[in-house]
């Protein structure tokens, strides 16, 4: 289901009067308060695990010769919510991926500690900095390529034809948990039951389907 056919479905099994809502955008009332509980809803699903098979990517890309540090969201134009460290690692470009060396992630501090300024090579050391830059040591020299897994951030849905990138059987989790949403705000207990009763079935099978290694906790609010 896309953005506009989720918000439908919720407003059918909430009982919401008329047959809309016809977009998701400039909406009042009601059918305002149905789109936005679908964006929450969509939102607080993809924000319970950090390791989504849905959200796994990989992604490789040319080093730039003395460069440290680097910005996924700037300098690689990616969202990355987490990182696999024990995917990374780094090539001469000229030899291919056969000639790698595997990445060490280092905490930041013992990174600090580590690296000496100014040394280039290929590098063997990983750290993720505050700030959210990745830095590699020794700062690669010319003509290297670095690989890795990552997990894509949370997605926003916007427009009608917007399709969450979870798999289409589990866009009624979305559903489901907007009427819960909705019963809150109505006050409409046994609606709300049978809400959450679908949510919690269809959530659970989508951990046990979806989840890419052992199930995380849920992050603290």
């Amino acid at each position: 289901m896309n953005f506009l056919e989720i918000a439908k479905r919720v407003r059918q099994e909430t009982g919401v009067t008329g047959d809309g809502p016809t977009s998701v955008a400039s909406q009042t009332g009601m059918y305002k308060k149905i789109v936005d509980w679908v964006l929450s809803a969509h939102e607080e699903i993809q924000l319970k695990h950090n390791n989504w098979k849905f959200d796994w990517a990989t992604f490789s890309t040319p080093l730039v010769q003395g460069t440290e540090y680097y910005s996924p969201s700037v300098d690689w134009s990616l969202g990355v919510r987490s990182w696999d460290w024990d995917s990374m690692y780094a090539y001469p470009t000229a030899d291919g991926p056969m000639n790698r060396t595997w990445l060490t992630r280092l905490d930041y501090n013992a990174y600090r500690q580590t690296r000496l300024p100014s040394v280039q090579g290929r590098p063997i050391y990983v750290t993720w900095r505050p700030n959210k830059e990745l830095g590699m040591y020794p700062i690669p020299k010319d003509g290297l390529t670095f690989v890795a897994d990552y997990y894509k951030s949370p997605e926003v849905m916007s427009g009608n034809t917007f399709t969450p990138r979870m798999p289409e059987e589990y866009h009624m989790a979305i559903v489901w948990r907007a009427v819960m949403f909705f019963c809150s705000s109505e006050e409409n207990p046994a609606l709300y039951q049978v809400a959450s009763m679908n949510y919690n079935n269809l959530l659970g099978k989508m951990e046990t389907t979806e989840l890419d290694g052992p199930m995380e906790a849920e992050p603290l609010a």
